[in-house]
Formats: structure tokens, C-alpha cells, sequence
């Protein structure tokens, strides 16, 4: 499945300098992601594909619905997932607050947890509804209000503005 986006992307121009599996239980269609026999190769496969274009890769997977913390015991499925990465990051959330934690390095040090925020904002464009545009943006969890990231210009707008609320004067 992977070989031949890659090789499409090459085609045109653009190797990958990423490649993201997003989900790995998607990815998976009818495999068992509980055995090993299967899991191995689909990871092995990655590996060839990170080899041969000289690439990242990055796949999400979930944790188990049991794990009250959050351990490499945590990831769903066959150990194979975390055993033959090079890393593995968790995210945990409480509350509204995420803390991204660094679960297995191969090589280097680990690396203390990051908590941060997603909060919502107004991107100063609107859609073609007339609807304020909105995204998310991560913010550290201690950050202030006088943190929070700022509309972009008016002049970037991608519709109408209804109101009339960003017209120079």
C-alpha cells in the first residue's frame, strides 16, 4: 500500500520527507494488530520505505482503553509496536491539559514532558458562509491569555465579511 504513493510522489518530483500512517489499526485493513507474525513485517515494510527515500516516519496508534497510565504496556496491540521503533511518544490528556511524554528513545536522552493546550481561534479569514474560520492552535498549559496566538491580517480573509468589522478605514 505504502510502495506505491511513495513512488507516485517520486515520480512527480516529491519525495517524501515524511511519511505518516495515520491510523496504524487503518492502515492494518484486516490484519491482527496483536500478532507479532503480522505486525513485524508491516513495520519492516516501513523501515525499507524510510531506507529507500531517505525519509521519517511517523505512525499513530492508539493505547489500550485500560491504561489508567500512560507505559509502552500502554500501546495497543502486539509488543512488536514498540519494539521495533526506534520511538515511542505518548500523549496523555486530563482535563483540558495534554502532556506529551517521551516513552522509549533509542539513541539520545529522554526528554522531560511537554504539557500544552489546544485551544481554538479565530483566524481573521472567514469561509465562504460567512462563518468566522477557526483552527487549533497548541499552546504551552501555562501559557497567559496575552499568549494566546493572534488573528491573522484582515487583508487575508477568504470570504466575505458579513459584518463589515474588518474594513480599513
Amino acid at each position: 500500500v505504502f510502495v506505491p504513493l511513495a513512488h507516485r510522489a517520486v515520480a512527480h518530483g516529491h519525495p517524501p520527507a515524511l511519511i505518516v500512517v495515520d491510523t496504524l489499526s487503518q492502515a492494518f485493513g484486516q490484519g491482527d494488530e496483536n500478532d507479532s507474525s503480522t505486525v513485524a513485517p508491516a513495520l519492516k515494510a516501513l523501515a525499507e520505505l524510510r531506507a529507500l527515500f531517505h525519509c521519517a516516519i511517523l505512525i499513530l496508534h492508539h493505547i489500550t482503553k485500560a491504561s489508567a497510565t500512560l507505559t509502552l504496556n500502554s500501546v495497543r496491540g502486539s509488543g512488536a509496536f514498540t519494539a521495533n521503533v526506534d520511538a515511542v511518544l505518548g500523549i496523555s490528556v486530563q482535563d483540558d491539559i495534554r502532556t506529551l511524554r517521551t516513552l522509549k528513545l533509542k539513541d539520545g536522552e529522554m526528554a522531560p514532558p511537554i504539557s500544552f493546550e489546544i485551544r481554538g481561534v479565530d483566524t481573521g479569514r472567514y469561509l465562504p458562509d460567512g462563518s468566522n474560520e477557526r483552527a487549533g492552535v497548541i499552546v504551552p498549559a501555562a501559557a497567559q491569555e496575552t499568549d494566546r496566538p493572534q488573528p491573522h491580517d484582515a487583508d487575508r480573509r477568504v470570504g466575505p465579511d458579513p459584518a463589515g468589522s474588518l474594513d480599513r478605514h
